[in-house]
């Protein structure tokens, strides 16, 4: 894959994925905009961004149901994106984590599970696969909640690298 693509949240409610191959993000073009059920907001010092995005994209990292994936957790310190304040690679396995199949590909209620990324970020989350075999392309729900009062972003990385990777 040439360059990287990232879903950010901005301080204000945006969450949108933007290409990261040059030195300034561009935003993706509408039908790259696949994320459902995303916002962000700020309160008490921190800022949650939450999504619902497909297990398989075309052109993009795949999330695996059964095994390691490798996150990427970064942050700013403004209300516009800018340089990273910090930066750190992740692993979760989703194979103990899967949440319940029912008709509708839709998140539980409550995220009940979660990874502590560092002492002030959390990712909460819930994988959904699209039937009980795991095959096909389930969601992934999450909320990633930040101690911060600038932009935050999650990615999806086959190597632990920003480069060739997607991030939320």
């Amino acid at each position: 894959m040439q360059g990287s693509q990232a879903i950010i949240g901005l301080p204000g409610g945006d969450v949108e994925k933007y290409d990261l191959s040059g030195y300034d993000p561009t935003v993706l073009s509408d039908d790259k905009q696949t994320l459902r059920d995303a916002s962000c907001s700020q309160e008490d010092g921190k800022m949650m961004m939450k999504f619902t995005k497909l297990l398989v994209e075309d052109g993009e990292v795949p999330i695996v149901e059964e095994g390691e994936n490798i996150f990427l957790h970064a942050r700013g310190n403004s209300d516009t994106l800018s340089y990273h304040i910090t930066r750190l690679p992740f692993k979760v396995d989703f194979s103990t984590s899967a949440a319940t199949v029912g008709s509708t590909l839709s998140c539980p209620d409550t995220l009940d599970m979660s990874t502590e990324i560092d002492s002030s970020a959390t990712l909460y989350y819930a994988m959904v696969p699209s039937n009980p075999t795991g095959s096909g392309n389930g969601i992934l729900c999450g909320r990633l909640e930040v101690v911060n009062d600038g932009w935050i972003g999650l990615g999806f990385s086959e190597n632990g690298k920003m480069q060739g990777s997607q991030a939320i």
